[in-house]
């Protein structure tokens, strides 16, 4: 299934070839956790920790985005509501995935006021 934009792939882990894509976007489903090794089990978390890092990097870039908008329409970096609706989504996911959602608020938090300092710099505030 796919166009110019989507491919969808089955790829199988346990040759280390996953490792080989590096798709905008992923979805893994039926993720082993049955490592062989520690080798191997700390080898997919540093691929883990990779992709995180790159989601952060999108994530930034939405964000320079957002702080070029909120300059033109006058908007402050510091938005409340938003905030807390951001952080009130990732509790949320984190509860579905049965994820410890104290600890992502606190990465959430962080991650939310880097991004108002950021974006604070750039419209001149605070």
């Amino acid at each position: 299934v796919g166009g110019q934009s989507l491919y969808v792939s089955e790829v199988d882990e346990s040759d280390g070839s996953i490792a080989l894509y590096r798709p905008a976007v992923g979805i893994l489903l039926n993720v082993s956790l049955d490592h062989k090794s520690m080798e191997e089990l700390r080898h997919q978390i540093d691929e883990l920790d990779i992709k995180i890092v790159e989601l952060l990097a999108t994530r930034s870039k939405f964000i320079d985005r957002a702080t070029d908008l909120k300059s033109i329409n006058g908007m402050p970096a510091r938005i409340p509501d938003r905030i807390e609706s951001v952080v009130s989504n990732a509790r949320e996911a984190a509860q579905e995935l049965d994820l410890d959602s104290d600890l992502v608020e606190k990465i959430w938090r962080i991650l939310i006021e880097w991004s108002i300092k950021r974006e604070a710099e750039i419209i001149r505030e605070e």
